[in-house]
C-alpha cells in the first residue's frame, strides 16, 4: 500500500473520530452539566473514558495484527505451494515480491498463480496415469516388463512426447505381431483342417476358433510358430506318405494287373491331401500288398525283366551283373523282392543322374556309326556313277559328323570327370571309361583303315602290257595310279592314233580344259585321228569326272585313293576305244600291227 493511501485513511478516520467524538463528547458534557456531577466524577468518567478508548484501539490493533499474520501465513503457505508446484512440474519458480504490491495484491496473485500451477499439475497427472495405463496394458499383452514411469517431478513436454512415442512403439509392435498372429492362424487353421486334427490345449483352442483375444507376448508368438512349423512338418510327412503310396500302390495296380478304370476312380476320388485320403491309400496299399504276397514269384520275374532292361540302359557289363547275387535265386519271399526292388530303384537312380551321359553316347555312337558308313561309300565301286547329287550330300553330313563328333566326346570327357568329382569312381560304359571307349574306336578306326588301304594296294598291279595310268593333281601335285587299265575294245583293237599312223610328229599333251586334274603320259602320247567319234567323247567325259571327284576328295584332306582296275572298267564298260597311252615302267609298248 503507498503512503498517500495510508495517509489517506487516517486522516479520514481521524476526521470521522472527532466527528463522532465531538458529537458524542458534547452529548455527554449536557448531561452530566443537567446531572451537576462533581469534578472529581467527571474526571473520573474522563479518565475512565480515556481507559475505555484506549483498550478499544488496542483490540482493533491488536485484531489487525492478527489479520496481518493470518495474511502472511497465507502468502507463506502459497509461496511453499508454489515452489512445491514448480519442483513437480520442473518448471523456475517467477520472483514474487519484486513489484513492491501490498499484502492482499500479493495474496491476490499468488494465489492466481498456484491455482495456474495446480490446474497443470492435474491435468499433466491425468495424462501420466492414462499413459500408465496404456503401457501396462501394452506390456501385459506383449509379456514385457513396464518400463517405470517417475512420478515426481512430473515429466515435462519433451519427456511426455518421449512416453507417448515409447507407447506408440509398443503398439505399433502389437499390431505387427497380431497381423503375423492372424496371418499364421489362417495357415493353421488351414493345416489343422487338412490334418483332421482337435485342440486339446487352451492355446490350441483358442487359436482354432475364432476368438480374436490372444495375447501377443514373445513365449505366445514362439509357441503358434513353433505349432505352425509342427503342423507344417505333419502335412509334408502326410504329403510324402500319401505320394509314396501312390507310387507303391501304383507298381502294385501294374504288378496286380489291376482294372484302370476303377484304379482311376480310386485316384480321383482320393486325391486330396488329408488325412482320410492317407487312410485310404495305406488301406488299399495293405489290400495290394496282400494280394502281392499271394503272388510274389509273379512278381518278382516282373522285376527281373525291368532289372534286365536297366542293366541294358546303364551299359552294365555280365560281371557287373552278376555282382547282385539275388538275381538267381530261386526262393521267392518277400525280403528277395524287397532286394530286387532296391537295386532296381538304384539303377533308376543311377540311370536318372547320369541321364545325360547316356543319351550322349547314344548320339556319339550313332553318328560314329554314320560317319564309317560314310566312308565306306566312298571307297565302293561304281561311287563315281552318280547323277543325282547323292556324292554331295554324303560330303556336306561328313562334314556336320566331323564338326559334331568331337563336341560330342568333349562333352562326354566332361561329364565322366564330373561324375568321377561326384563319386570318386570312373563312369564305365559296358566296363570302360569314357576316354578308352573313345580311344578304342579311333584306334579300330585307324587300324581298319590302314588295312584296307594296305589291301588296295596289294591289289595295284601291272596291265599286261606293264603300264599304269597316272593322274596327276594340278593343286597338290600327287599322284593316282589307275593300274592295269585294260578296257575291252582296247583289248580288241589298237587304238587309232598318231603313234600309230606313221607319223614323225611328236605326240602332244592336251590339258584338260577344267581345274581338275590332269591325264599326263609320261613317255608316250598317242593322239586320235582328226575325227573324234561319239564314243570316244563319252570315255573322255567320264574319265574327267573320275578325276574331278579325286581332287574333291584331295581338297577335303582325304587320304589318296587308289583306285583299282574293276572301277575303271566299270565305266568304260561297251566297244568303247580308249583315248589313252598306257605308261610303262621301263619302256614304251610296242603297238600291234594291223
Amino acid at each position: 500500500m503507498s503512503s498517500e493511501s495510508t495517509s489517506l485513511f487516517s486522516e479520514n478516520l481521524i476526521n470521522d473520530l472527532n466527528i463522532i467524538t465531538h458529537e458524542n463528547v458534547t452529548q455527554l458534557n449536557t448531561i452530566i452539566n443537567r446531572m451537576g456531577m462533581e469534578r472529581e466524577t467527571q474526571e473520573e468518567w474522563i479518565s475512565a473514558i480515556k481507559e475505555q478508548l484506549k483498550d478499544f484501539y488496542a483490540c482493533v490493533t491488536e485484531d489487525a495484527v492478527l489479520l496481518e499474520e493470518k495474511l502472511t501465513s497465507k502468502i507463506e503457505k502459497l509461496l511453499i505451494e508454489s515452489e512445491r508446484l514448480c519442483k513437480l512440474l520442473q518448471t523456475k519458480m517467477p520472483q514474487y515480491g519484486s513489484k513492491n504490491l501490498s499484502f492482499y495484491e500479493e495474496h491476490k496473485l499468488l494465489k492466481k498463480h498456484v491455482e495456474e500451477l495446480q490446474n497443470i499439475v492435474s491435468a499433466r497427472t491425468r495424462e501420466l496415469e492414462l499413459l500408465k495405463s496404456r503401457e501396462l496394458s501394452l506390456c501385459k499383452n506383449l509379456g514385457v516388463e513396464v518400463k517405470p514411469i517417475k512420478d515426481s517431478p512430473l515429466p515435462n513436454e519433451s519427456e511426455l512426447e518421449d512416453i507417448n512415442d515409447y507407447i506408440k512403439s509398443l503398439e505399433l509392435e502389437i499390431f505387427k505381431r497380431e497381423e503375423r498372429y492372424m496371418h499364421i492362424k489362417c495357415k493353421i487353421m488351414d493345416l489343422a483342417a487338412h490334418l483332421e486334427i482337435k485342440p486339446s490345449l487352451d492355446l490350441e483352442r483358442i487359436v482354432l476358433s475364432d476368438d480374436t483375444h490372444f495375447q501377443v507376448s514373445d513365449e505366445n508368438m514362439k509357441w503358434v510358430q513353433n505349432y505352425y512349423v509342427s503342423l507344417q512338418q505333419q502335412y509334408d510327412d502326410m504329403k510324402d506318405d500319401i505320394e509314396s503310396l501312390r507310387e507303391k500302390v501304383g507298381s502294385l495296380w501294374t504288378m496286380l494287373s489291376e482294372d484302370i478304370q476303377l484304379c482311376n476312380e480310386f485316384i480321383e476320388k482320393h486325391s486330396g491331401c488329408t488325412y482320410s485320403v492317407l487312410k485310404a491309400w495305406k488301406a488299399e496299399f495293405k489290400r495290394c500288398d496282400e494280394l502281392k504276397k499271394a503272388n510274389i514269384q509273379k512278381f518278382i520275374e516282373r522285376l527281373r525283366n525291368q532289372l534286365c532292361d536297366l542293366w541294358e540302359k546303364c551299359h552294365m557289363t555280365n560281371s557287373e551283373r552278376e555282382e547282385f547275387v539275388y538275381y538267381r535265386c530261386m526262393i521267392y519271399t518277400e525280403d528277395l523282392l524287397s532286394f530286387h526292388d532296391i537295386e532296381i530303384q538304384k539303377l533308376e537312380k543311377y540311370y536318372n543322374d547320369n541321364r545325360e551321359t547316356f543319351s550322349l553316347l547314344e548320339r556319339w555312337q550313332e553318328s560314329w556309326n554314320k560317319i564309317v558308313q560314310l566312308e565306306e561309300k566312298a571307297s565302293a565301286p561304281g561311287r563315281f556313277k552318280n547323277r543325282g547329287g547323292t556324292l554331295l550330300q554324303e560330303e556336306k553330313e561328313r562334314n556336320a559328323l566331323q564338326k559334331r563328333i568331337p563336341k560330342f566326346e568333349e562333352r562326354l570327357i566332361e561329364l565322366a570327370n564330373n561324375y568321377k568329382m561326384r563319386t570318386g569312381n570312373n563312369f564305365l560304359s559296358w566296363g570302360e571309361k569314357i576316354e578308352d571307349l573313345i580311344s578304342k574306336a579311333h584306334n579300330d578306326y585307324k587300324i581298319e583303315k590302314d588295312i584296307k588301304l594296305s589291301a588296295r594296294k596289294q591289289q595295284k598291279g601291272l596291265t599286261p602290257g606293264g603300264s599304269t595310268l597316272c593322274l596327276t593333281s594340278a593343286v597338290s601335285g600327287s599322284r593316282l595310279r589307275l593300274d592295269m587299265i585294260t578296257p575291252k575294245s582296247a583289248s580288241k583293237r589298237p587304238p587309232r592314233t598318231a603313234l600309230f599312223s606313221g607319223s614323225n610328229k611328236k605326240p602332244k599333251v592336251t590339258p584338260n580344259k577344267l581345274a581338275v586334274p590332269l591325264i599326263q603320259i609320261n613317255e608316250q602320247v598317242v593322239k586320235r585321228r582328226s575325227r573324234t567319234s561319239m564314243e570316244r567323247q563319252k570315255c573322255l567325259r567320264k574319265i574327267r569326272n573320275i578325276a574331278t571327284g579325286i581332287k574333291k576328295r584331295e581338297e577335303m584332306k582325304l587320304n589318296t585313293t587308289f583306285v583299282d582296275y574293276d572301277i575303271f572298267t566299270g565305266e568304260l564298260q561297251g566297244d568303247h576305244r580308249s583315248t589313252c597311252v598306257f605308261e610303262n615302267t621301263s619302256k614304251p609298248t610296242q603297238a600291234p600291227s594291223n
